[in-house]
């Protein structure tokens, strides 16, 4: 009985051996373009961690924001809490100043037919575009870049509310 115990332990411990020496490999491959299973894995906890913090959240709006976030280098955390605060994650949103989707994008910043601003990939697209443009203006000030994104470009007044909001969804998972 003895026997068959350390016989099972030492299949386990091989196995997990294996697995650990399978993700060496991938992460040795990773320059070379391969796909990993490390950074696989890694997304799906990030995309479950955020999942958790925003129940609108599915995996095609995380990988669309994901992607045009790092193609555009602003945070995904950011964009994500500018989402929740701005249309609490309603991809059919209309603010009364006329703000469509998602990231709650004005009409003016696309001139093709609005309608299209509903389509969750081109309202993220757009909204990540905007707040790009803001953080360059304010040379990455968030609180300055916020405050463009909503609207009060060069006014010197604040929505403390809506700036808090965003903040404190931005921190609350600051350790991925």
């Amino acid at each position: 009985m003895a026997k068959s115990k350390i016989q099972i332990k030492s299949i386990i411990f091989d196995m997990k051996r294996a697995w650990l020496f399978l993700i060496l490999v991938e992460l040795l491959l990773i320059g070379y373009g391969s796909v990993s299973l490390a950074k696989s894995y890694y997304d799906k906890q990030l995309y479950q961690k955020y999942k958790d913090q925003y129940v609108w959240l599915d995996e095609k709006i995380y990988q669309t924001a994901k992607e045009e976030t790092e193609s555009q280098g602003v945070d995904l955390k950011t964009m994500l809490a500018i989402f929740h605060s701005e249309s609490r994650g309603n991809r059919y949103a209309i603010s009364s100043a006329g703000a469509i989707g998602l990231g709650q994008v004005m009409p003016v910043h696309y001139k093709g037919r609005k309608e299209v601003l509903f389509d969750p990939e081109m309202n993220i697209h757009l909204a990540v575009r905007v707040f790009k443009i803001c953080m360059d203006k304010h040379n990455g000030n968030l609180i300055k870049a916020l405050n463009c994104y909503e609207g009060r470009n060069n006014r010197e007044d604040v929505n403390v509310k809506y700036l808090s909001e965003i903040i404190e969804n931005i921190y609350y998972n600051s350790k991925d």
